[in-house]
């Protein structure tokens, strides 16, 4: 079984836990925004819950800024982009995201996959894969 969702929109990272006064951990409320476009997009997908190990494919597009040169314009979606957020920490709010979806837990994910490259606009790919 293969699953694709696309994205629209920047991706966000997953955020460092927060600690309170009272010693209560949070996660930051911005963490939450780029995890629920990801289960609103799964949920109109009718994505099952799969079963033994998956791959998961993440590809972040990232909009190049207003001020690139028109020299670089054309390498759109071949040039590796290395600017924020860390692949791994959206990985991990996709996989967190993911959880109770397509998968019980995110322990299944046995592959990852994934790149970041500029981009017209943002958008993220993200391919889930029974191996």
């Amino acid at each position: 079984m293969k699953y694709e969702l696309i994205i629209e929109g920047p991706a966000d990272g997953k955020a460092r836990p927060r600690l309170t006064r009272r010693g209560t951990v949070f996660s930051p409320a911005d963490t939450h925004g780029f995890a629920d476009k990801i289960k609103a997009q799964a949920r109109v997908a009718h994505i099952e819950e799969l079963d033994g190990p998956i791959a998961l494919g993440i590809y972040i597009h990232r909009a190049m800024p207003k001020a690139t040169s028109k020299k670089r314009k054309p390498l759109l979606d071949t040039t590796w982009c290395v600017s924020k957020p860390d692949i791994d920490n959206v990985c991990k709010s996709a996989m967190d995201a993911l959880t109770g979806i397509a998968w019980k837990d995110d322990t299944q994910v046995a592959r990852i996959s994934g790149g970041r490259w500029w981009a017209e606009t943002h958008y993220t790919v993200i391919e889930i894969a029974t191996l």
